[in-house]
């Protein structure tokens, strides 16, 4: 009777302490959420930011992606035009889009950090080790642009698909996956693998396996009809082929081949990354290596300890490279205590996370005109994997020093953390941010007094200016004004638009696009504050000067253009008279 009492008092206690552990987990997520709520309000981005949106309203205002909008990106803001339509249908504006979008994203990463914590449990892993993971994919956003863009679309649409794989809904994989697609149009390469390895399934008769890839498969092929379907009620797909090559000669995007884009990943690394740390980590690779095989546990447990201080070395080397760096060092360190643990094997982290990550990360190489920087979205998700080499192999250790081994991971997650927090992306550090946008879709939004001031005033001058019938072009890389005006886009991409040759081919294939406004922002406008912890580095950033181009300045003088100047901002505006453009 006492052993069956003292049994029930102990497994009662462990039940409530895993419940408090619960709690406390759940708590831990709603404090992060409040506070990437709170951080949502701060910096005003005015360029990739409101990109994203400008390709959505375009297209929801009826212009035809691919055909009227050439910008290689552009794919992905037909994945907004529903989040577009509906916000703009509820407040009957487009004002204050800005915070709700970064509301919305804070949201989809509190779920999607919420259901990887979930997975990870299920896989029989550890609290701790569980929820800081998680927290990891809750704060990281690429550039720490804190908006869906097709980075973090991407990312977490892919997340959803390894979620998907490991609940076996293979069907729900495939569309996941197909989202994907839309926000990196290179990830479909990957489809061809996954076709293939659904053919050699089906050949060696693996039927389990074969059912599940073809699953993948028919879940792809049902999102590719339903977009088929969706788009050709508005444009015959023979006419595509005329409007594509168009899209290839987009001047933004770097032309380099496939393999200078790999070798620039090499060369970031060596050059940057390791530029005086090389030699360490090639001696403790090279010590992890024989160590490993040769199964010495003193020595390892030693050597061990070396790639911990090794870490803390590098992690403060790296600091300029802060998002990158962190994520890369970690990911370096599994490495290293797979080498020196060969016996350890973490095989559906491996499955799930390590080659799913690799083949994230290849695809964004080549996609990119940023580089090797947003290989690290892949690398993240390998971290995965890497943190639990490196946790649950000093799992046999004393408390104190099992503390000290997974110290990594608590500052993996710190920095990310910092960076979500204090990173603001083309403003002004955080503690600068003060004046608070009352107008505009940029409404409740914090950012400098002076840039406060111009962004108001350009809007005032933009609804003067403009209504829903003006076709409107703007100078330099401004997209943000596309959205602060009723005007139809009249170029062919909400972004920079550099070089004359493409826009004249333009305004020849759709004479009926060329502008009756053409808006040149200046001033506090054209220049922004970065002050980054990321590898884009810190102070004042000069943006372009917005020049008016050739092709522009024909269209001008063809149209007898009056300019306008008004508190800073120039336009040129149409009135009576000639109708030529070019």
């Amino acid at each position: 009777m006492e052993k069956e009492l003292l049994r029930f008092i102990i497994t009662d206690r462990k039940k409530k302490m895993r419940n408090k552990k619960e709690w406390a987990v759940y708590l831990v997520f709603a404090v992060v959420a409040i506070g990437l709520i709170i951080r949502a309000h701060y910096g005003m981005d005015l360029t990739d930011e409101t990109f994203y949106l400008a390709t959505a309203k375009r297209f929801s205002e009826g212009d035809l992606a691919i055909k009227y909008d050439w910008n290689t990106a552009q794919i992905f803001g037909l994945l907004l035009v529903p989040v577009y339509r509906i916000y703009t249908g509820i407040t009957g504006s487009n004002e204050g889009i800005i915070i709700f979008m970064r509301i919305l994203l804070v949201l989809a990463e509190w779920i999607t950090a919420m259901t990887l914590y979930s997975l990870l449990k299920k896989m029989g892993k550890n609290t701790t080790y569980a929820l800081l993971i998680a927290i990891c994919f809750f704060v990281y956003v690429r550039g720490n642009i804190i908006t869906f863009s097709y980075y973090s679309m991407g990312m977490l649409t892919f997340l959803w698909m390894i979620f998907e794989v490991a609940a076996g809904c293979y069907l729900l994989a495939g569309i996941f996956y197909a989202i994907s697609v839309l926000c990196m149009p290179y990830m479909a390469v990957l489809f061809a693998v996954i076709l293939g390895y659904g053919i050699w399934a089906l050949i060696k008769n693996h039927r389990s396996l074969a059912k599940k890839v073809w699953y993948l498969i028919a879940g792809v092929f049902l999102s590719a009809a339903g977009f088929i379907v969706i788009y050709g009620r508005y444009i015959p797909w023979s006419e595509l082929f005329l409007y594509i090559p168009q899209m290839l000669k987009d001047p933004t995007m770097e032309k380099v081949g496939m393999l200078q884009q790999v070798a620039d990943v090499g060369v970031y690394y060596v050059k940057y990354f390791l530029k005086y740390t090389w030699p360490m980590y090639l001696i403790s690779l090279i010590g992890a290596s024989i160590l490993g095989s040769r199964k010495e546990e003193r020595l390892r447990k030693i050597w061990s300890w070396l790639l911990i201080l090794e870490f803390f070395i590098q992690a403060v080397y790296v600091r300029t490279f802060f998002e990158a760096g962190i994520i890369s060092t970690f990911f370096f360190l599994g490495i290293q205590m797979q080498l020196l643990y060969p016996e350890y094997r973490e095989r559906k982290l491996e499955k799930y996370f390590l080659y799913t990550g690799i083949a994230f990360a290849i695809p964004w190489i080549f996609g990119s005109n940023v580089g090797q920087r947003v290989i690290h979205m892949g690398i993240l998700i390998m971290d995965v994997w890497a943190a639990a080499i490196v946790y649950d192999n000093v799992r046999v250790e004393t408390k104190w020093k099992k503390t000290i081994m997974i110290m990594p991971l608590y500052i993996l997650v710190l920095v990310l953390g910092i960076i979500r927090f204090c990173d603001i992306y083309r403003d002004g550090f955080v503690t600068e941010l003060n004046s608070r946008i009352e107008i505009g879709i940029m409404k409740g939004i914090y950012t400098e007094d002076l840039r406060a001031s111009a962004y108001e005033s350009a809007v005032d001058c933009l609804k003067k200016n403009t209504n829903k019938s003006t076709l409107l072009a703007v100078a330099g890389c401004n997209p943000w004004a596309y959205l602060d005006s009723e005007a139809q886009c009249a170029a062919y991409s909400p972004w920079e638009m550099e070089g004359d040759a493409l826009l004249k081919e333009y305004y020849e294939m759709f004479p009926e696009k060329i502008p009756k406004v053409i808006f040149v922002p200046t001033g506090e406008l054209s220049t922004y504050k970065s002050w980054r912890f990321s590898s884009h580095g810190s102070g004042m950033h000069e943006g372009k000067n917005a020049e008016l181009n050739e092709v522009w300045e024909k269209i001008i003088e063809g149209k007898l253009l009056k300019k306008i100047e008004e508190n800073g901002n120039i336009l040129y505006k149409s009135e009576s008279g000639r109708t030529s453009g070019l």
